[in-house]
């Protein structure tokens, strides 16, 4: 993205992406979450005001009963 560490933390994806962006991410979150399976995508971010492509793998965070903690 082009900055430090200290320049994003704490920012939420709506900050660095913008609410269209973030909003595509969170479903893919969902999803995962909903699935409690990993999942592949692509997704077209704009860095800078220039289109990037991100190829994204997601997935669940899960304990010893297979419960998602994140």
């Amino acid at each position: 993205l082009g900055r430090d560490a200290d320049q994003v933390v704490g920012l939420t994806d709506d900050d660095l992406y913008g609410q269209d962006v973030a909003a595509s991410l969170r479903e893919t979150d969902f999803e995962v979450l909903k699935r409690r399976e990993p999942i592949s995508t692509e997704a077209k971010i704009l860095v800078h005001g220039k289109p990037q492509f991100w190829a994204l793998s997601k997935f669940p965070l899960m304990d010893l009963k297979r419960r998602v903690y994140a």
